[in-house]
């Protein structure tokens, strides 16, 4: 097979010419994993590579060329950095095949952060098990382990940016082309053990240092998540709630979660609407849901969240 290398704003761009008698999606999935092995003799050590789908004629380049870039950035959204065809996204962000609600996203996502690795593995048991029972191929099951995994790397860097350095390393091994799916569940189970046990062990060393404080500081976490939906909910209902001012929780919360309580009840709002934004509800249901009060709200603090606005959120998971 033929390889055009040239240079684009997204870094080297790839036409790989495959043989006319050899056309189709599995042959060039065959062919770039063929790249990726003289990769590892450094004969293209610094690609990271991602791939449009098998398309015809020089009039094509251009489309073919724009799905890579949007396979490229879709992979990075769900910080991974496995190999990935266009057809493969496309079939990934599609949540017809599989369910991974948005509830069952954040009970996994506040287990993992809280420490709870009973109940995250668990949630992933569920999620596997239940799928499997509604009949969902072995290949939409590795589709569903794969957002699984990106829930999970998304909580890891959260945690990170609040602990520096002291949350473990994820590296996840393919999932995709991996032939025994229980064995990747099993090295998924373990990475979220590994960040839940880190967690654990910073709650314990805060616990010892805070005391009081640090209890009145899990009380505000707890009523933030289990009451985000609620649009009232804000800086004054929570310290009311918890019975201290407005200015010794933020001082507390500050302390132990190293930015400011509004700030973080935004988040996980923000959090909620993109799932909720990935399976498709309408803009104005997400608003309701995630406790925003107005679509005006909303738009705000998304884009300043995520630099994006919902609709080019939505567009860049695939759901447009």
């Amino acid at each position: 097979f033929g390889v055009f290398p040239s240079v684009s704003t997204q870094g080297i761009a790839l036409i790989l010419n495959i043989p006319i008698h050899d056309q189709s999606q599995d042959s060039l999935r065959l062919y770039i994993q063929t790249m990726q092995s003289m990769k590892k003799e450094e004969i293209f050590h610094c690609l990271d590579i991602a791939s449009s789908d098998l398309v015809e004629g020089l009039a094509s380049l251009g489309e073919a060329y724009l799905q890579a870039v949007n396979v490229l950035e879709y992979r990075y959204a769900m910080g991974s950095k496995e190999f990935m065809m266009n057809c493969d996204m496309l079939e990934m962000s599609s949540k017809i095949h599989y369910i991974y609600s948005t509830e069952q996203e954040l009970r996994l996502s506040q287990a993992v952060q809280t420490g709870n690795s009973a109940e995250a593995v668990h949630t992933i048991h569920a999620l596997i098990n239940d799928n499997k029972a509604l009949g969902v191929s072995p290949q939409r099951l590795r589709y569903l382990l794969f957002n699984i995994a990106g829930t999970i790397i998304r909580c890891a860097n959260h945690l990170e940016e609040r602990y520096p350095g002291m949350i473990p390393t994820i590296s996840l091994p393919p999932i995709l082309q991996a032939d025994d799916l229980a064995q990747s569940c099993k090295v998924v189970e373990a990475i979220v053990s590994n960040v839940c046990n880190a967690v654990l062990l910073i709650e314990k060393q805060y616990a010892g240092e805070g005391g009081a404080q640090y209890g009145m500081y899990q009380r505000a976490l707890s009523e933030v998540h289990s009451d985000y939906r609620n649009p009232m909910l804000n800086v004054a209902l929570l310290a009311d709630r918890l019975g201290i001012s407005t200015v010794l929780l933020s001082r507390i919360f500050k302390k132990f979660h190293g930015f400011n309580i509004s700030d973080y009840l935004s988040s996980v709002r923000v959090e909620a609407a993109k799932a909720l934004l990935r399976e498709g509800v309408l803009v104005s249901e997400v608003v309701e849901q995630c406790g925003f009060g107005s679509l005006r709200t909303f738009m705000r603090v998304f884009k300043n969240s995520e630099k994006l606005t919902p609709g080019q959120y939505r567009s860049l998971q695939g759901e447009e």
